[in-house]
C-alpha cells in the first residue's frame, strides 16, 4: 500500500465495513489511524470498481492537505484530485469537468476533497449524473454532517459506498441528526475504544496503539460573585426544563440555548482557573518538562492569561488560533504559517501551543506529551478529540500527561429542585472523569481523588463504566 502498512485493528475495521456492504461508521479513538483505515477501504473499492467518483468531506479546510498527503502515501491509483473548497476558486469547474469525463469514459476515477460546508453546494448534485460509474463518500468526523443544513443537502446526493469516521459519532441532544447519520451511513460496524488503544499491544511495534497516560483532574469552584450569576442563569433553565418531557425539544429554542451558553461560558472562564494553571505548571516544571505542551483555553482573555503565566515558568509559548493562515506561501518556502508553527513545536523550538478549539479536529501534533485543559468542555466528543491530540504515538514519547481543570458550582448554595438538577448534571460529568481515569496509568490514585470530590459534592457513586463512552 504505497509503503503504508495497516495495523491489525485497521484491517479488522475495513473488513467489517466490507462485510456490511460498503456502508457503516467506524468509531475509533482519536489517534488510532482513522484516515489510513478509510483510505484502505477506498483502495479496496478502487480495485473493485472500474469507474469511480470519490468524495472525502472533512470539517475544516486545513485538513484537506493532510488527507491529500495521506492519500498520496497510500499510492491509490486515482489520477485526478480536486480540492473543492473556498481556497480553490476554480473547484466547481474542475468538478463539473471530472463528472463529464467520467460520464463519457475519458476519465476512470476522480477524488474530490471538500469540507462539510462546501458539500452543501448544489454543484455536488451532479454526482447523480454518474449513472455509469460507482460513487463513494467518506465523512471525516461524520457527526458534523448531521446538522440541519448539512443533512438536508447530503440527503439529496446518492453515493453507492458510504463510510463515516469519528471517535464519538453521535450528536448530543440531536436524535434527528443521529437518525439521519444511521440511515445514510449505516450503523457502527467497528469500534476501537480509548481503553483498547492504550492497553492492547500492537504486534508490529511492540507498543500500545496510543501512548499510556497519567490523568490529573484539578477540581475548583466558582467564587461568590460567579456563583450568584450562575444561580440567576440556572433558575430559568430549570423552569423551562420542567415544561417539557424531552430536553432535546429545548435545544432548538434560542433563548434556552443562550442561557446554557452563558452558563457554560461562566464555568469556562472562572477566576479559579488561573491558580489551578499555576499549580499545574509548577508540577510540569518539577517533571522537567518545558516542551511539547498543548494548552486549551476559552477566549482571547484566557489565552493571554495562559501565555503570560507559561512564560513566567521560562517556557516559550505561541497562540495557535484561527488567525494563523493555512495558505501555503512562497515567502515561507511553500509552507503555511500553521505548518511553520507546528514544525517549530515538533522540534521543541516552541514549548507550548495555546489553542482555542482549532486543535480539536485533525491537526497532527504527535510530539505533544502534555495536555492542559484549562477550558474543560462539557462535550464528550471534544474531550476525547483533545485527548487524542496528546496520546498519538511519537518517537521517544513513552508517557503522556493530561491535566484537567474542572470548575464546579457550589451546590450547597442551591436549594430545592435546583440542587437536584445540578446533582444530575454533576453525576454525568463525574462519569466522564471516571471514564478517562479508568484507562490511565494512575487509575486508582485518580479514582480515590474523584470519589472524594463526589462525596464532597453529594453525588452518588457508581459513575464509572470502563468501556462505555460517556456520551
Amino acid at each position: 500500500m504505497g509503503g503504508i502498512l495497516l495495523f491489525r485493528h485497521q484491517q479488522e475495521a475495513i473488513d467489517s465495513w466490507i462485510k456490511a456492504g460498503g456502508r457503516g461508521i467506524l468509531s475509533m479513538a482519536t489517534g488510532t489511524g482513522k484516515t489510513y483505515t478509510a483510505l484502505g477501504a477506498l483502495k479496496h473499492i478502487v480495485e473493485k470498481e472500474e469507474k469511480l467518483m470519490v468524495v472525502i468531506s472533512v470539517p475544516y479546510a486545513h485538513l484537506i492537505p493532510q488527507w491529500e498527503r495521506s492519500f498520496m502515501q497510500m499510492g491509490i491509483p486515482i489520477y485526478t484530485v480536486i480540492q473543492a473548497y473556498s481556497g480553490n476558486s476554480s473547484w466547481k469547474r474542475e468538478f463539473q469537468v471530472a463528472v463529464r469525463q467520467i460520464a463519457n469514459g475519458s476519465l476512470r476515477r476522480a477524488l474530490v476533497l471538500t469540507t462539510h460546508d462546501s458539500l452543501r453546494s448544489d454543484i455536488f448534485f451532479d454526482v447523480r449524473l454518474l449513472t455509469n460509474a460507482s460513487t463513494m463518500i467518506i465523512g471525516d468526523e461524520v457527526h458534523g454532517l448531521g446538522s440541519i443544513a448539512r443533512k438536508a443537502a447530503l440527503g439529496r446526493i446518492y453515493f453507492d459506498y458510504r463510510l463515516g469516521l469519528s471517535a464519538t459519532p453521535w450528536r448530543l441532544w440531536d436524535d434527528e441528526g443521529n437518525d439521519f447519520l444511521r440511515r445514510y451511513f449505516g450503523k457502527i460496524v467497528y469500534e476501537f475504544s480509548l481503553d483498547k488503544a492504550v492497553s492492547e499491544i500492537n504486534p508490529i511495534t511492540g507498543k500500545t496503539y496510543l501512548t499510556p497516560y497519567k490523568y490529573y483532574p484539578y477540581f475548583v469552584f466558582l467564587n461568590e460573585a460567579e456563583m450568584s450569576r450562575y444561580v440567576k442563569l440556572t433558575m430559568p433553565i430549570i423552569s423551562q426544563m420542567g415544561r417539557v418531557r424531552d430536553i432535546g425539544e429545548l435545544m432548538n429554542d434560542e433563548r434556552f440555548s443562550m442561557l446554557l451558553f452563558k452558563r457554560a461560558e461562566l464555568i469556562k472562564k472562572a477566576d479559579a482557573k488561573k491558580d489551578a494553571l499555576r499549580e499545574i505548571l509548577e508540577d510540569v516544571t518539577r517533571r522537567e518538562i518545558n516542551t511539547h505542551i498543548l494548552v486549551y483555553v476559552e477566549g482571547k482573555t484566557q489565552l493571554a492569561m495562559a501565555c503570560d503565566l507559561i512564560k513566567r515558568f521560562n517556557i516559550s509559548c505561541y497562540p495557535f488560533t484561527m488567525e494563523l493562515s493555512s495558505k501555503k506561501e512562497r515567502r515561507l518556502g511553500g509552507k503555511s504559517e500553521r505548518d511553520l508553527i507546528i514544525a517549530k513545536f515538533a522540534r521543541g523550538d516552541i514549548g507550548a501551543l495555546v489553542s482555542m478549539k482549532i486543535l480539536d479536529e485533525g491537526v497532527d501534533v504527535p510530539q505533544a506529551k502534555v495536555g492542559v485543559l484549562v477550558a474543560s468542555t462539557t462535550s464528550s466528543r471534544q474531550y476525547i478529540q483533545r485527548l487524542g491530540r496528546i496520546l498519538r504515538r511519537s518517537e521517544g514519547k513513552e508517557v503522556a500527561y493530561i491535566y484537567d481543570i474542572v470548575v464546579f458550582p457550589q451546590v450547597s448554595l442551591m436549594g430545592g429542585i435546583h440542587r437536584v438538577v445540578e446533582e444530575g448534571i454533576l453525576r454525568r460529568e463525574f462519569k466522564r472523569y471516571m471514564y478517562i481515569a479508568q484507562s490511565s496509568l494512575n487509575r486508582f490514585e485518580v479514582e480515590r481523588h474523584i470519589y472524594k470530590y463526589m462525596d464532597r459534592m453529594g453525588v452518588v457513586s457508581g459513575a464509572g463504566d470502563r468501556n462505555k463512552n460517556p456520551e
